[in-house]
């Protein structure tokens, strides 16, 4: 016959009501970041695809918030009063204080990415780790024994991380582990490659932990003589959306777009079926088989 719920009526009720809301209709994604954002940044596009396919499985929708002031978090805070959000997913800078001022709001969340919190929260995230080992188990089994981490900083958690799994997985395997080549290096700066490709031994295989830098080390490496991969082979981190620029690279793949499905559909189970217990998840990643790893030359004359 047509007839469409009035999902305003029916929230303006369940307000006035005792009884504790367990629907699943609107969910606020809050962004916390200071400063602006770019929207076209691609971990950020992967990530809501994802959210927005997990919340399609349960006919329920998104409000997207960034905040990153004190204004932006009095809009948010009447946008939680106001009863429209089912469920918050939290991003981005995830402080003690925010994390109790989300929870004032009386409405059930997740944190997506590393959090501050002490107390155990409801929580989805890459396993960084895991995605490191899988870099140096790959090289490994092709004979190198000199594997050097690269990529920018280390500022955040999930750069940490990764160096965290590649130094355990150097160990497990008894490969070289000496400091010079688990020290991230600002790759985007041909001066420091140079400076990290002139060890003496030589690296004969580099990890990039940071997305989207395959295509300028690879340059720089051509640019001082180097040949990939006969001379070095190269494993990428990269996101789940196909924007490597080098698409036959040999990458370990962040699937953001699973992790805000899985997160999607964990936030659904806590607001539906109140007293679930807390969840630590950790999305795998994946790994894809490109041309930019062979064995190291030593191996190969041996051979």
């Amino acid at each position: 016959m047509g007839y469409v719920p009035n999902n305003a009526a029916q929230r303006l009720i369940r307000a006035r009501s005792n009884q504790a809301n367990t629907h699943f209709d609107q969910v606020g994604f809050l962004l916390l970041r200071k400063g602006g954002i770019a929207l076209r940044e691609n971990y950020l596009i992967s990530l809501m695809q994802g959210i927005e396919m997990g919340l399609a499985e349960s006919n329920a929708s998104m409000v997207f918030l960034h905040v990153a002031d004190e204004s932006h978090w009095e809009r948010a805070s009447r946008i939680a009063g106001s009863g429209i959000i089912d469920g918050w997913l939290l991003a981005g800078e995830m402080t003690e204080q925010a994390i109790r001022r989300v929870t004032e709001w009386g409405r059930p969340f997740l944190v997506l990415g590393a959090h501050d919190a002490t107390d155990p929260l409801p929580h989805v995230d890459l396993n960084y780790k895991e995605a490191a080992r899988m870099a140096v188990q790959h090289l490994a089994n092709l004979g190198h024994r000199r594997i050097a981490l690269a990529g920018t900083t280390l500022n955040y958690q999930y750069q940490r991380d990764l160096r965290d799994g590649f130094r355990s997985a150097v160990k497990e395997l008894g490969l070289d582990d000496d400091e010079p080549l688990s020290h991230v290096q600002n790759l985007e700066i041909p001066e420091l490659l140079s400076g990290l490709l002139s060890l003496k031994p030589a690296p004969t295989a580099l990890v990039l932990i940071e997305p989207g830098l395959a295509q300028l080390v690879m340059s720089h490496i051509e640019r001082i003589k180097f040949h990939v991969p006969d001379e070095m082979s190269l494993v990428a981190c990269e996101l789940d959306l196909n924007f490597s620029p080098v698409p036959t690279i040999t990458q370990i793949v962040f699937p953001y777009q699973e992790v805000g499905r899985v997160a999607a559909g964990l936030l659904r189970e806590i607001v539906v079926k109140p007293g679930t217990r807390e969840r630590d998840i950790r999305v795998m990643p994946t790994f894809k088989h490109g041309l930019t790893c062979g064995r190291p030359l030593e191996a190969c004359n041996e051979r």
